[in-house]
């Protein structure tokens, strides 16, 4: 059992670093369209974007039940602040409005270390850096809207894999 759990960690650490790799040039050209020609790191705002299309991803490739989670402070002016209190908390207690994916126990990150922290983390509910205060269903329309271009994005890394 603990060898198959290891195996299926693997994959999806695997399967998470390429997926990271696909986007990182479509991240930088997205960038360069809102006009910040030198993006630093290249994750910076790509969350949303970033947990629609590795949750298809993943539920493609691993296991089907992967969900967006959230975390947005409740009050902007809390954004960035230790009293933010729902989001990504960095290393310095500061919280940020975050998007990632779920399935039962187990967050995956692709996009953390634009707060500092490491590019890829595959965690457990309940890791300190995630404080969830939106599900799928809170942030439904905003999924909507930023669907197309996730969208875009996986007819190339289909056609890719092929």
């Amino acid at each position: 059992m603990y060898s198959q759990m290891k195996c299926v960690h693997q994959d999806l650490s695997e399967l998470c670093w390429e997926t990271r790799k696909f986007l990182e040039p479509r991240w930088f050209s997205l960038h360069q369209r809102w006009g910040d020609s030198q993006p630093e790191p290249l994750s910076k705002f790509m969350c949303r974007y970033t947990s629609i299309f590795l949750k298809t991803v993943l539920n493609d490739n691993i296991y089907s039940s992967w969900r967006l989670v959230a975390g947005r402070p409740i009050l902007k002016d809390y954004e960035g602040t230790e009293k933010g209190c729902f989001g990504f908390c960095t290393s310095a207690g500061l919280f940020f409005d975050h998007c990632w994916v779920q399935l039962g126990n187990l967050i995956v990150d692709i996009t953390a270390d634009q707060f500092g922290d490491k590019a890829v983390i595959i965690t457990s509910v309940g890791d300190p850096r995630y404080s969830p205060n939106l599900e799928e269903a809170d942030f439904c329309r905003e999924i909507t809207k930023l669907s197309r271009r996730p969208a875009e994005w996986l007819k190339e890394w289909n056609g890719q894999r092929e």
